[in-house]
């Protein structure tokens, strides 16, 4: 249900904050067709430029922008979007610790997309970067005042829709055009105090706007849950030692708003070697935006392995804590996904360990910890990974991580099931390997491989599939375990099976 729906007869709107509040620090609009609609958004101090005294009304507005317009438009506010941020992913791409100049899109996205306003490509993306056309920024308000249709056809009749209702007066409506941020102003100044909602009433009349006389003050504001975020650039560095990169620290409130004035200290370990004397301050507090910076020189030491960054935040009586990684190579890879528990399928927090292998060889690339709902996020040298996975109940496995295509992205989920049973008639200890269909040797083959206890009870993790079991070095003994499905996050019980 949206937040406006609790709010009906409040005469305040919250829209889009791009930056700190003047309307006449933007110099750039005077000119343009749609200065109107871009001063009567900023006149209610729900619009406004990127902080340097522009609006940039010609830059294409991006499907990230389009998030946080259209979940403001539904009432969502900074909090919201915070704590939304902190949900297990909707998207491949769109995830805690992606690139920095689209992260803070993320918890805008997770709003909009659980309202159903904004989709993805069916394919399991979002495109945060990639710019709207008119059609789809006037089907996202056509959704958000409530007017859409299910028999509605792509995209004629929400073109035809959007003239009707009038969301595009005085637009040069070309359905697959990109749409700009002046002409978004113009768009959403219309559907905020001229187009009335399917109830007939004007989002303008029941979106409440916290900023506005009446609210909260600042000074009267008590910052019950501080949010950290570490930003390094850049992320890699070169081999050999003597490179430096800035570690960046951002501390908000739970609303969203910069925390100054916090303590700040920089820690830096690799592989359990204490690195912090590498950095340029162990201590800082954060200015009137909420940072603190540090900066990172390299040792030869670090190449290749996972340099691991770990902030402590401390404003009084609150502390948290966050971390980051870099990477001394010559190529990386950026590597995302969650853990799912195997019994379950629910995401699952859990200590991660990367091996990367290179034919024979095993080197010891780091670890890391996903966050509460399973997700990871790492820049990896670019190679092969066999990652340990170590479950809160003290439980080991493995998986696959190719991380081999350079300065590629790639999402890769831990996705197992389990199969359990009893084999009678074995002694204790007896290892029978799980043999999928088309099976082909590589490299995490061992957790193929369980032993029966005293009780002949086994079992595996293993990859969703199709399996028989065989006794490891007794293959003239057969199969004793006939063909079995095996499906991510349940629990497949073959039963009681006498042994040979």
């Amino acid at each position: 249900m949206s937040k406006y729906a609790q709010v009906l007869g409040l005469v305040t709107l919250l829209l889009f904050c791009l930056a700190a509040p003047t309307e006449a620090a933007l110099d750039d609009i005077r000119d343009n067709p749609y200065v109107e609609a871009i001063e009567a958004m900023v006149g209610l101090g729900v619009l406004e430029g990127r902080g340097d005294g522009r609006f940039y009304p010609e830059d294409l507005l991006t499907r990230a922008e389009a998030a946080k317009v259209g979940a403001s438009l539904l009432g969502y506010d900074d909090a919201d979007a915070g704590r939304a941020k902190l949900q297990s992913a909707v998207f491949d791409d769109v995830y805690r610790g992606m690139e920095p100049g689209l992260e803070w899109a993320v918890g805008w996205i997770h709003l909009i997309a659980d309202e159903g306003i904004i989709l993805g490509d069916g394919h399991g993306n979002y495109h945060p970067g990639a710019n709207l056309e008119m059609a789809e920024w006037a089907a996202i308000l056509v959704r958000i005042l409530g007017h859409e249709r299910e028999d509605m056809a792509w995209p004629h009749d929400y073109d035809d829709l959007a003239k009707e209702l009038g969301l595009a007066a005085g637009i040069e409506y070309l359905s697959d055009a990109a749409v700009n941020r002046a002409e978004m102003a113009q768009f959403t100044s219309l559907a905020v105090h001229e187009v009335p909602r399917a109830d007939g009433s004007l989002l303008l009349d029941v979106v409440q706007w916290p900023g506005h006389a009446g609210e909260e003050t600042e000074d009267d504001h008590h910052i019950g849950q501080l949010q950290v975020e570490v930003d390094m650039s850049p992320e890699y560095l070169p081999t050999g030692g003597g490179h430096t990169a800035s570690v960046t620290v951002t501390v908000a409130d739970e609303r969203g708003h910069p925390v100054p004035d916090a303590d700040v200290e920089f820690h830096a370990c690799v592989q359990g070697d204490d690195r912090s004397s590498q950095f340029s301050d162990l201590r800082a507090r954060t200015n009137a935006s909420g940072q603190a910076e540090s900066r990172y020189t390299t040792v030869s030491g670090d190449d290749h392995i996972l340099v691991n960054m770990n902030v402590t935040v401390s404003y009084e009586p609150l502390m948290e804590f966050a971390n980051a990684q870099i990477v001394a190579a010559d190529s990386a890879a950026q590597v995302h996904g969650t853990i799912y528990d195997p019994y379950t399928g629910e995401p699952v927090q859990a200590q991660m360990f990367f091996e990367r292998r290179d034919g024979d060889q095993i080197h010891m690339t780091g670890g890391i910890e996903t966050d509460s709902q399973g997700h990871y996020s790492v820049l990896l040298p670019a190679g092969l990974y066999v990652p340990w996975v170590t479950f809160p109940d003290g439980e080991r496995d493995v998986f696959i991580v190719d991380a081999s295509e350079e300065d590629a992205t790639r999402s890769i989920d831990y996705r197992k099931g389990v199969l359990e049973g009893t084999i009678t008639g074995l002694p204790p200890d007896t290892e029978l390997m799980a043999i999928p269909r088309d099976f082909r040797p590589g490299p995490a083959d061992h957790t193929l491989v369980c032993s029966t206890d005293d009780a002949g009870r086994l079992a595996y993790r293993l990859e969703p599939g199709t399996y028989h079991l065989e006794i490891v070095g007794r293959p003239d003994l057969g199969i004793i375990v006939p063909a079995i499905d095996v499906k991510s996050g349940e629990v497949t019980d073959f039963g009681t099976v006498a042994g040979p």
